[in-house]
């Protein structure tokens, strides 16, 4: 499975970069509506307001995975061929 190629291990990769990116910006768009909703849990007075940490994980990791899905290169889980 972790040859020079690696087919799977990059199509799996891809596939969990998609609902990585979902969920990234879904965060991003909680982020910007709650900056124009004054009474939204989500405000900036709220210790809740995590929405862009969250953006900011999730698309850190998509971009990571996607990477690896496109350019084969800098897999953290295999050694380097």
């Amino acid at each position: 499975m972790w040859d020079e190629r690696d087919a799977f291990g990059r199509w799996v990769q891809f596939l969990c970069s998609l609902p990585l990116l979902v969920i990234g910006f879904g965060c991003v768009y909680v982020a910007v509506t709650s900056l124009h909703s004054p009474n939204s849990i989500y405000s900036r007075k709220n210790p809740l307001f995590v929405s862009t940490g969250g953006a900011a994980i999730c698309l850190c990791l998509a971009g990571r995975c996607l990477w690896y899905a496109l350019s084969g290169k800098n897999n953290i889980n295999r050694d380097d061929f």
